[in-house]
């Protein structure tokens, strides 16, 4: 089963958004037409291009993730509830987390593309009293095991944090019942091989797959 959240900036952070949005069309179309007046199949340098969508995927899952002074963005103090995302996470997990099921104990899984988005996700858990295991590219094979092994063995290890690259192929998820899709991938594909860690062979639950994504915004 799946479902996506769209979510809506505070009104503060949405003001910020926009005028982000605007510092970044201007090289974004730029090189649009630079593209679109260039020879027919000529080639052209993508990661300008890239750099500012990136900028703008990364302040929908929270505003601490970019440079503010780049931009000329006010900088202001935050904490994980400054992001929509994660306090929307919170709530859904807890729900499921502390609900009555019968077989297993309730666990999920928590996928972006970014480690230093997971770290504040961590920080969410963390002040809830919850405990999480993380997986990044960081992890040396055998801290990986271990962490693999925690989520899997420990019935109070409840979350993990994963990379969609360090923890989206070759790893057995079938103990969490819930996954959550935290920043959409440009490959939908690379979407469905993390998914399919909780699928595999073995799991007796229904598994449901929440995505987050910001309302109106890039995402």
């Amino acid at each position: 089963m799946c479902s996506s959240s769209r979510l809506k900036s505070k009104n503060m952070w949405a003001y910020h958004y926009r005028n982000l949005g605007k510092k970044t069309t201007q090289p974004i179309s730029r090189i649009c037409r630079q593209v679109w007046s260039g020879p027919a199949g000529g080639s052209w340098d993508s990661s300008e291009f890239f750099q500012e969508l990136t900028m703008l995927r990364l302040y929908c899952d929270h505003p601490s993730l970019i440079d503010a002074r780049q931009y000329d963005l006010p900088k202001k103090e935050t904490t994980w509830r400054d992001s929509p995302k994660i306090v929307h996470l919170m709530l859904d997990l807890k729900g499921h987390l502390y609900s009555e099921q019968t077989g297993q104990v309730p666990k999920a899984v928590v996928f972006s593309q970014w480690t230093s988005f997971l770290e504040i996700v961590g920080n969410a858990l963390g002040a809830e009293d919850i405990a999480y295991e993380q997986l990044d590219g960081s992890r040396s094979l055998q801290q990986r095991e271990k962490t693999l092994d925690r989520i899997r063995h420990e019935p109070n290890v409840r979350v993990l944090l994963a990379t969609i690259g360090a923890g989206g192929v070759g790893i057995d998820l079938t103990c969490t019942q819930k996954v959550y899709l935290m920043d959409p991938c440009w490959n939908p594909s690379v979407e469905d091989q993390a998914t399919d860690r909780a699928y595999r062979l073995g799991q007796r639950c229904t598994i449901q797959i929440i995505q987050k994504r910001k309302k109106e915004l890039a995402q």
